[in-house]
C-alpha cells in the first residue's frame, strides 16, 4: 500500500508539472453507480464464508447464521446479485435486518475483473502484487483535445476573496488569519 500511495504521490507532481511527463492511467478502473446492502434476515452467530474482496454470483452464499437456541439450524445468506463484495461484517453476532456485507454490482467489464482474481477469487487491487499500480506512458495512447480552458487559469479564483486583516468590519485584525 506504500507503494501505490507513492505512484500516487508521482502522478500528482506529474499533473502540477513538477514532475516530467504525464499522470499514468491505471490498468483498469471499476466505475461505481450504486451499491447493495447484504442483510440478514434472521438473529444469531455469523460466520462470512466470502472475504470482502471477492468476486460473488447471483444466489451464491455469501454467510450464514445459527441460532444457538436451534443446534443444528443454520440460515444462508445469498448474494442479491453478481458483484464484488467489498466489505463484510465483522461482529460474529447479528440481528435480523443488521447488514452483513456491502456489495458493489457489476453489469460491465465482468471479463476484465475476472482477469484480476486471485486463486481464491479475490480482487488483486494495482500495486498488490509488486507490478506498478499504473501502466508506463509508452503503453498509452494520448488524445490531445484542442481549446482553450474557457474559466481562464485554474487557479484563477485562488485568493481572489481573501480580505487584508485590517480591513476587518470591527477595524480589528482578527488574530485567526494568517
Amino acid at each position: 500500500s506504500v507503494q501505490v500511495a507513492i505512484y500516487g504521490v508521482l502522478n500528482v507532481l506529474r499533473s502540477l508539472k513538477v514532475l516530467p511527463g504525464y499522470p499514468s492511467r491505471p490498468r483498469f478502473r471499476i466505475l461505481a453507480s450504486g451499491s447493495v446492502w447484504i442483510r440478514s434476515d434472521q438473529g444469531g452467530l455469523l460466520d462470512v464464508l466470502t472475504p470482502a474482496g471477492s468476486f460473488v454470483e447471483d444466489g451464491e452464499t455469501v454467510a450464514t447464521v445459527t441460532d444457538p437456541e436451534r443446534p443444528g439450524e443454520s440460515y444462508d445468506i445469498l448474494s442479491p446479485t453478481r458483484g464484488l463484495l467489498i466489505s463484510t461484517a465483522t461482529h460474529p453476532f447479528v440481528n435480523a435486518g443488521t447488514p452483513i456485507g456491502h456489495l458493489l454490482p457489476v453489469t460491465r467489464g465482468v471479463r476484465t475483473l475476472r482477469k484480476r482474481l486471485d486463486s481464491e477469487g479475490c480482487l488483486v487491487t494495482s500495486g498488490s502484487d509488486g507490478e506498478p499500480p499504473w501502466r508506463e506512458d509508452e503503453d498509452v495512447e494520448d488524445i490531445s483535445v484542442a481549446g482553450e480552458w474557457s474559466g481562464g487559469s485554474p487557479d484563477a479564483e485562488w485568493g481572489r476573496n481573501e480580505g487584508d486583516p485590517a480591513d476587518d468590519e470591527a477595524g480589528e485584525a482578527d488574530p485567526n488569519w494568517a
